[in-house]
């Protein structure tokens, strides 16, 4: 699932049912991990080019 269809799914949906409100939770905390990945891996990078 893209970025851009997790913050639509969190800002613009309103589920009634629990479950999907969790599954939607889950969604979000996944795609923060994997940012904070790609931050970490680019933070990495710039750091190693002695900058």
């Amino acid at each position: 699932m893209s970025y851009r269809e997790i913050r639509n799914s969190l800002a613009h949906e309103y589920p009634f049912d629990i479950g999907e409100r969790v599954e939607n939770i889950k969604m979000a905390l996944d795609g923060y991990e994997e940012l904070k990945k790609i931050y970490e891996k680019l933070k990495a990078n710039y750091k190693s080019r002695g900058k």
